[in-house]
């Protein structure tokens, strides 16, 4: 995080903060470097310090990551499993199962009015 010279380095690595993305705790300190991944992680982790949780969810993408996965836990709540033998049929029921969950998503949705 600091240039040969010493000084903070002003240039944020995303990669390092994008390859984890798993929120750190709080209390998270950095380890030392016995395994590999050990460096990337504490890099990642101290961008997290510096920026804070909030920042470092908007720069890693934490929320998208976040929405995708209440995503899959709804579509496998309609079933965890295709019903149908053939290909074109199991492509068209999870088709159907879309459908439903966007209906679903849609009819949950509030409608806002700006006052």
């Amino acid at each position: 995080m600091q240039t040969p010279s010493g000084a903070p380095n002003p240039m944020v690595n995303l990669d390092a903060i994008k390859s984890l993305l798993i929120l750190p705790r709080s209390n998270a300190v950095l380890w030392d470097v016995k395994h590999q991944g050990d460096e990337n992680r504490n890099e990642a982790l101290s961008l997290c310090l510096q920026l804070g949780h909030k920042m470092w969810k908007k720069v890693s993408g934490y929320h998208k990551r976040s929405l995708v996965e209440t995503a899959m836990f709804r579509f496998k709540r309609l079933g965890d499993r295709l019903m149908a033998c053939d290909f074109d049929r199991q492509v068209a029921e999870v088709h159907i199962s879309i459908v439903v969950l966007n209906r679903f998503v849609s009819l949950g949705m509030p409608v806002t009015v700006a006052v």
